[in-house]
């Protein structure tokens, strides 16, 4: 099918499209797994906005928690159940995240980057990232 154009979608088909991915995360040092849900663009925009600190740096404990609050759906975690997890083994901890990144289309080294490269302040920019196409977002 080399060469065939794609469908052109409508925005009715876009907006209808179940586009959330799931998985699920074996988690056997905790005896099972999880359940995570890819987060919507809504909640990723909240989760950016939550985690860089007003001196334009990435609070990465804050960004880790509510990568997890939105997107482990089974079991869903409280808060102060969240906060219990620092007392638990950290690999089951970073499968789950790993598995976040990865349904969610989210670089983690991305948001680093801009974390590095964040210029508070208009007119203000940052450098490009190496490799960056001129008008692309991915953020």
């Amino acid at each position: 099918m080399a060469g065939e154009t794609p469908h052109i979608l409508s925005v009715e088909e876009i907006l209808a499209a179940q586009d959330l991915k799931e998985e699920i995360v074996p988690c056997p040092e905790w005896g099972g797994a999880v359940k995570i849900r890819a987060y919507t663009l809504a909640a990723r925009r909240k989760i950016r906005d939550q985690a860089f600190r007003k001196d334009g740096t990435l609070d990465m404990d804050e960004y880790e928690k509510l990568r997890w609050l939105n997107a482990v759906i089974e079991p869903r975690f409280t808060e102060a159940q969240y906060e219990q997890l620092a007392a638990k083994a950290a690999a089951p901890f970073n499968r789950v995240q790993e598995a976040i990144s990865r349904i969610a289309d989210y670089n983690l080294e991305a948001v680093r980057d801009a974390a590095r490269t964040f210029r508070e302040g208009p007119g203000e920019e940052a450098p490009a990232r190496a490799g960056a196409d001129v008008g692309e977002d991915r953020g």
